[in-house]
């Protein structure tokens, strides 16, 4: 086990009062972020649970717990102290199958129970994970309050879901309903919410829907037009490809499409072969290190979420990108289409509807300024709502 502990940087305008000392002084809260997907290269995931742990730390004293070590190192972490099971875990680079992950966030669980055993933090918040891991971390620390926040609802076996699936669901809708009960269910959308008192019969109050938030930058005064769309993330099925390949080409708004990211569906990469006779799309197969993202966005000028219908539950690519200060474009459904609707950070076209898509990139593509300056106007309403800092406080 390591230890890196570095000085802590908090507010103290914000404070929880029942954490309020005797003589007048105030106790910071002391806080456990547990992370079983840590060492994972597949997605970029982790880098909202590290700015999570960030915005926290403004309000308390914060440690990130994991099994294994983060894929991308921690950079800049203020006063957030960082402790992991076993360092020399080594990274993987596909997401990992159901088993797997129960079985990661089990350790996460026996790892993060002993030491809050030891430290008695006030709370355990869980980005990722599965209710009885995170029910078991409680029961084994002492009871120690813990949350989950669970990104995607785990919907109803279909009739051609296998028997390992459906005894998955089945488990895991019990552990839910516990967690439920318990106080300890956030998710990241009205959507999430709603489609797990639909799948579940598990209610939730509004209070306990808390969305993602960004890691805000300055943006710069201009974006000059590169004509070049960024699609950023593991390229599977459950993302619409097809759609925005089709979409794309259709179109003559923007030349250049990128596709970045670890492809799991081979038939992308035939689509590309088939449709693409002029060579404008772009795929790079593999996982895009921390330390590259800020190159990549600053070479394109919309980021394309091309997420179909039922898909759109939540987007790790869509914080990344409004970190970079790059516009949206994605489908007008859901937990995307709440963010650019509330913020008019871009432009939305009809789910699983290529000649939707085309139409929203020739627009975009051919008054491009018009369209990034409506961004640049609704992120700054978005940076004084959805920062870090504000989500971590509204977390508390």
């Amino acid at each position: 086990m390591t230890l890196q502990v570095q000085p802590q940087s908090t507010d103290s305008s914000v404070m929880n009062p029942r954490s309020e000392l005797p003589a007048g002084r105030v106790k910071l809260l002391k806080i456990f972020v547990c992370e079983p997907m840590a060492h994972y290269e597949y997605s970029h995931a982790n880098a909202d649970t590290q700015n999570l742990a960030r915005g926290l730390s403004f309000h308390g004293n914060v440690t990130l717990i994991s099994y294994a070590p983060f894929s991308d190192p921690l950079r800049n972490m203020g006063g957030v102290t960082y402790q992991v099971a076993a360092p020399r875990e080594a990274r993987r680079g596909h997401a990992p199958s159901r088993p797997i992950l129960f079985l990661d966030a089990l350790r996460t669980a026996l790892f993060a129970a002993r030491f809050a055993r030891r430290e008695k933090p006030d709370l355990m918040i869980w980005p990722n994970g599965d209710a009885f891991s995170v029910l078991l971390a409680s029961w084994l620390s002492g009871g120690i309050i813990c949350k989950l926040v669970m990104h995607n609802s785990v919907v109803g076996p279909g009739a051609k879901t296998g028997w390992r699936f459906r005894l998955y669901w089945l488990w895991e809708k019990y552990f839910l309903r516990k967690l439920a009960l318990r106080g300890g269910l956030l998710t990241p959308s009205a959507q999430i919410r709603e489609d797990f008192q639909k799948n579940h019969g598990i209610t939730l109050e509004e209070s306990q829907v808390i969305p993602i938030g960004v890691n805000i930058r300055t943006l710069p005064p201009s974006r000059p037009f590169q004509s070049r769309v960024l699609v950023l993330g593991v390229i599977n099925s459950r993302k619409n490809y097809p759609c925005a390949i089709e979409g794309f080409l259709a179109q003559k708004g923007f030349q250049s499409l990128i596709l970045a990211g670890v492809l799991h569906d081979e038939r992308i990469a035939g689509l590309i072969r088939e449709k693409d006779t002029e060579g404008r799309i772009h795929l790079i197969d593999r996982y895009i290190q921390e330390e590259e993202l800020e190159g990549l966005f600053e070479s394109v000028d919309v980021a394309l979420l091309p997420h179909g219908l039922g898909s759109t539950l939540a987007s790790g690519t869509l914080s990344r990108a409004l970190e970079f200060g790059v516009p949206i474009i994605g489908p007008k459904e859901g937990y995307i289409a709440d963010w650019v609707t509330r913020y008019e950070i871009g432009s939305l076209f009809r789910p699983d509807d290529a000649a939707s898509l085309a139409s929203v990139l020739q627009e975009s593509g051919s008054n491009y300024p018009a369209l990034y300056e409506r961004f640049e106007s609704g992120y700054e309403r978005l940076s004084q709502e959805r920062s870090w800092r504000m989500i971590a406080q509204k977390y508390l």
